[in-house]
């Protein structure tokens, strides 16, 4: 919905029908709203507190005035974030162990032994 608070504040939209404009006109379709809205970082300048006893109060539910990219660190802080970035390295490790790309299957694993027969089949052009 923040394509909405776009439209209206940064594109003027407010002031006109905007339902049919952003039906019928392809430079206000959400989907280019959207991308507007992402290379701008819009979300992130986003005041909530501005809107809380509005209309507009879901803003201030939302990711606001967080950018994308970094929510997770300006929601919860750096220390969760260090976990989270430790768990995907752990995880990225334990699959890369496991599935050992290039190398013969090691016996009693299934899991490498169907990668393995996968990628020979596809090398092969069977």
């Amino acid at each position: 919905m923040y394509d909405l608070v776009y439209a209206w504040q940064r594109e003027g939209l407010g002031a006109t029908e905007w339902p049919i404009i952003m039906a019928w006109n392809s430079h206000y379709s959400p989907i280019i709203l959207h991308i507007k809205m992402l290379t701008e970082n819009y979300v992130s300048n986003i005041q909530p507190q501005k809107y809380a006893n509005t209309a507009w109060y879901w803003l201030s539910y939302g990711l606001a005035p967080c950018p994308y990219d970094t929510y997770v660190l300006c929601k919860l802080g750096p220390v969760p974030m260090l976990f989270l970035l430790g768990g995907i390295a752990t995880l990225g490790i334990l699959v890369i162990k496991e599935i050992r790309f290039g190398s013969s299957p090691r016996r009693g694993s299934k899991f490498n032994l169907f990668f393995y027969s996968a990628i020979k089949k596809f090398a092969s052009g069977k």
